[in-house]
C-alpha cells in the first residue's frame, strides 16, 4: 500500500471514530458565531459543495461516500477528513451541555470567520495548485489570493532550531500564486514566527546574496507535510524584521499597496538593515526615494538619529551634514568606555543606539564634539587667567582694565566661586574629564557670574564689566581661532600673544 493509502485509510478510520457520537436531540440550529459553512471540491463534477454541521456529520458516516471522494480526489479527502474530526470533536464537547442552547463558538478552532467568503475555490484552482485545499482548511478566504494576510503563531524556539514539524502553511502570508519557496522569519522583540510564500526566482534575481543560498538550499525531505513534499517547497530561514519583509516581498512580487508606502520609521530601518544585507538597494530604489521623501523633514530631531544609516544605504545626503553637525553639539561621548552616549533634547537626555551609525560619520560627530569641547575649556581658562593674573596685562596708550585692586579682586572671586559652584575647572584637565555633551557645558558656562566693583559702587566702570557679555557671545558662536575668540570675549582691546595678555589700540 502506498504512503498516499496508508495516510488516507488513516484519515478515513479516524474520521468515522470521530463522528461516530450520539446525539439524543436534534443538532443545534446554526449559530452564526460559529463556522458552520464549510467549502469545499465536489469529485462528483460540480464546483463545490456547501455543508452545514448536520450534513458533514451525515457524510461523515457514510463509508462508500468517503471512499469515491478518497479515490477521485486524495488532496480533498484529507481536507474532508481533517474538518469533520474537527467539527465532531466540537459536537462532542457539545453534548454535555444543554443541547436546546446556542452551541457558542469554539475558542480551540483557529481563525473563526462569521460570513461566508465572497469567493470560493474553482476546479482549476486546487489542480494548479496542490496546496489550496490545505489553505481553505484554515481560512477559505484566501482561495482569493489577492489580497495576502499575515498570519502568524506562538513559537519558543530559536530559527534555526525550530522543529520541522512546525511550519504550517495555513499560517502563511501569500504573495504569489507561483510561490515555490517557504521563507521563515522569527521576531526578535515578541519572538514569533512568521511564514511567507513567495518564489525562488524573484528573491534569486532581486538579491545578489540569496541566489547562491537559494541554489544550495536541500530538497525537502518529507517531514514538511505531505502538501509541501509533494510541490517541492524548499524552506530559508532569514534574519530579520517580519513587518520590514513582508514590505519588501509585496514589493519584490509586484503587490505592494499604501501600507508599503506609509511605512513607519522604524520600519524604514529595518528595511534598510535588510536592503544592505541582501543587497535589495536596487530592487527598492522607486520606493527608497519615496520613503526618505517622507521622513527626511523629521530626520534632525530627536529619535530619527538613524537617518545616518538609512541615507547612506539609499545613496542620499539629504539632511546629512546638518544632522551631523547638531549631534556634534547635543551628544554626550560616544567613545567611553561604560559609558551610556545620549542626546540632549530639551530638558531630558536621550539615550542613543549607535550600532548602525556608520563609521566615517559617526567619528565626524566626535570630532566635532571634541573640538567644540576644547574651544570652549579654553575660553574658561582664558577668562579665568585674564581676570586672575592682573600683572599679565600690559598698559597699552589710553590705559589699564581697571585700576581697582579691588575691582579685580571681586571679579577674580565671584569667577572662581561661581566655577566650583557649577563642578567646573578653569584647567586643561576639563577637556578630558568632560563626557557631556557641548551643549551642556555652554549652559554652565552661560551660568558663571562675573561680579565688578559696580555691584557696589554704581560709579564705577571698567573695562572688566564687558568680559561676562562677550563671554557669553563667545559661546553662542565659537570662533575657530585664537585671535578670533580673543576679540569675541575681550572685545578689540586685547590680544593674545605667548603667555601675556596685551592692550590693544581699541580701548
Amino acid at each position: 500500500m502506498s504512503n498516499t493509502d496508508s495516510t488516507a485509510s488513516l484519515a478515513t478510520r479516524t474520521a468515522l471514530a470521530a463522528t461516530r457520537i450520539h446525539h439524543p436531540e436534534p443538532l443545534p440550529a446554526p449559530d452564526a458565531s460559529y463556522p458552520i459553512f464549510f467549502h469545499y471540491p465536489s469529485p462528483f463534477g460540480q464546483s463545490q459543495k456547501r455543508l452545514n454541521l448536520e450534513h458533514m456529520a451525515h457524510y461523515a458516516t457514510d463509508f462508500e461516500y468517503i471512499e469515491q471522494i478518497r479515490a477521485k480526489t486524495p488532496a480533498i479527502f484529507l481536507y474532508f477528513a481533517e474538518k469533520t474530526f474537527e467539527i465532531a470533536e466540537h459536537l462532542a464537547d457539545a453534548s454535555h451541555k444543554d443541547t436546546a442552547a446556542r452551541m457558542p463558538a469554539p475558542q480551540s478552532l483557529p481563525n473563526p470567520r462569521n460570513s461566508i467568503p465572497p469567493r470560493t475555490p474553482s476546479r482549476s484552482d486546487v489542480d494548479s495548485n496542490s496546496v489550496m485545499a490545505e489553505e481553505t482548511a484554515s481560512d477559505p478566504s484566501t482561495s482569493g489570493l489577492s489580497t495576502p494576510q499575515r498570519l502568524d503563531f506562538e513559537t519558543s524556539d530559536s530559527p534555526a532550531n525550530i522543529p520541522e514539524a512546525s511550519i504550517n502553511l495555513t499560517n502563511a502570508t501569500i504573495f504569489t500564486e507561483d510561490y515555490d519557496l517557504i521563507v521563515v522569519v522569527r521576531s526578535q522583540t515578541d519572538q514569533r514566527t512568521f511564514i511567507y510564500l513567495v518564489s525562488k526566482d524573484i528573491l534569486s534575481v532581486s538579491s545578489s546574496v540569496l541566489r547562491p543560498i537559494i541554489r544550495a538550499l536541500p530538497a525537502p525531505n518529507g517531514i514538511l507535510g505531505a502538501i509541501a513534499t509533494v510541490k517541492g517547497l524548499k524552506k530559508l530561514y532569514i534574519d530579520g524584521d517580519p513587518e520590514a519583509l513582508r514590505v519588501i516581498f509585496h514589493i519584490l512580487h509586484f503587490d505592494a499597496d499604501e501600507s508599503c508606502r506609509d511605512v513607519e520609521f522604524n520600519t524604514l530601518c529595518q528595511i534598510a538593515i535588510l536592503a544592505d544585507k541582501y543587497q535589495w538597494q536596487m530592487a527598492l530604489q522607486t520606493w527608497s526615494e519615496i520613503w526618505l521623501l517622507l521622513w527626511e523633514k523629521f530626520a534632525l530631531d530627536p529619535g530619527y538619529e538613524n537617518w545616518l544609516y538609512i541615507s547612506e544605504v539609499f545613496n542620499s545626503l539629504n539632511e546629512v551634514e546638518k544632522l551631523v553637525e547638531l549631534l556634534g553639539k547635543e551628544c554626550s561621548a560616544l567613545d567611553v568606555e561604560g559609558f551610556q552616549p545620549y542626546r540632549v533634547n530639551g530638558t531630558q537626555n536621550q539615550y542613543l543606539n549607535t550600532e548602525l551609525w556608520p563609521m566615517d560619520l559617526l567619528n565626524k560627530i566626535m570630532n566635532q564634539r571634541r573640538v567644540r569641547i576644547r574651544r570652549l575649556c579654553s575660553s574658561l581658562c582664558l577668562l579665568s587667567r585674564v581676570i586672575g593674573c592682573p600683572k599679565k596685562v600690559v598698559l597699552e596708550s589710553k590705559g589699564p582694565l581697571c585700576n581697582s585692586d579691588r575691582c579685580w579682586d571681586l571679579a577674580f572671586g565671584s569667577l572662581t566661586r561661581s566655577i566650583a559652584k557649577a563642578r567646573l575647572t578653569a584647567t586643561s584637565r576639563l577637556i578630558t574629564d568632560w563626557n557631556k555633551s557641548a551643549v551642556e557645558l555652554e549652559r554652565k558656562l552661560k551660568s558663571l557670574k562675573l561680579v565688578t566693583l559696580e555691584a557696589v559702587v554704581p560709579e564705577h566702570k571698567c573695562a572688566l564689566q564687558g568680559f561676562k557679555s562677550g563671554f557669553a557671545r563667545y559661546i553662542a558662536d565659537p570662533e575657530s581661532t585664537l585671535g578670533g575668540r580673543m576679540r569675541r570675549i575681550f572685545g578689540d582691546i586685547v590680544v593674545y600673544e605667548h603667555d601675556k595678555v596685551h592692550m590693544s589700540d581699541g580701548l
